[in-house]
């Protein structure tokens, strides 16, 4: 009996729909086997070819949702595979699906503002329209979270921050994303710090992918009464930081109107 080649992505499914293909594919003559037997074998196996076809379609269709999301995160050897076992199983259904190239150019991770008034804020954090920023940083937990547009390009990315600190801030923080990636930063101050200083810092670099979703900052522990006032974050390609300190050293900036110290 022909046997249906090994699946390169072997699931509970995929088996169950090998096994029903295999049982289906041939019927036995019923020379010298009772035909009551015959009857009861063939009825198992259109019931068999059925379950494969009810199989089949969405196994087909969840594995071209997988090519297209590898290929799209630039995982063109992993899509390859994919794309062999649909057209393992489409040969099997007797019914070929369309298939393209599944190495579609991945997009370059692009630069992504996430504005501090469309921050999802907990933990005592508040939106500040005045000083337009991000105030009352006062104790472990606080946190901001931006959702991410779920298709901005995967790659790896820096969180750079805009805040201003001034004597009575200090402590640090960690940047996190659903997907798991985590960065952790800290504020520095010191005596002559001011409040209306506003500063820039890298407060980290991770992984950008599908699974990211959302992206937050929390405060994990304070120095002082205060962390920071946080007025600005952008999403960039890795190595932006760098090449902006090479063009234009940092340097302090006034933030409009005035001191943002908060509460």
């Amino acid at each position: 009996m022909n046997r249906p080649p090994r699946s390169t992505a072997p699931s509970l499914a995929c088996a169950a729909f090998s096994l029903a293909t295999a049982w289906s594919q041939e019927i036995p003559s019923p020379e010298g086997v009772d035909l009551e037997l015959h009857a009861l074998e063939k009825r198992y196996a259109e019931h068999l070819s059925a379950v494969r076809d009810e199989l089949g379609a969405p196994y087909l269709a969840a594995l071209k949702r997988l090519q297209d999301s590898l290929a799209e995160r630039g995982e063109l050897e992993q899509a390859l595979l994919v794309q062999n076992e649909r057209r393992r199983v489409a040969d099997l259904l007797g019914r070929p699906p369309q298939i393209g190239a599944p190495a579609a150019a991945a997009r370059p991770p692009a630069a992504a503002t996430l504005p501090v008034e469309r921050a999802r804020v907990s933990g005592g954090v508040r939106y500040d329209e005045r000083r337009a920023a991000l105030l009352n940083w006062t104790a472990a937990g606080g946190t901001a979270t931006w959702a991410l547009d779920a298709d901005h390009p995967a790659g790896r990315y820096e969180l750079i921050v805009t805040f201003t600190a001034g004597r009575d801030a200090g402590g640090s923080f960690e940047v996190t994303t659903l997907g798991g990636a985590s960065a952790r930063g800290s504020v520095e101050t010191t005596p002559q710090s001011d409040w209306a200083e506003a500063r820039q810092m890298l407060a980290g670099t991770f992984e950008i992918d599908a699974d990211s979703r959302e992206l937050s900052i929390t405060a994990t522990s304070l120095q002082q009464p205060y962390l920071w006032a946080l007025s600005g974050a952008e999403l960039v390609p890795e190595g932006t930081w760098e090449k902006r300190q090479s063009a234009a050293p940092a340097t302090a900036f006034d933030l409009p109107g005035g001191k943002p110290k908060p509460d």
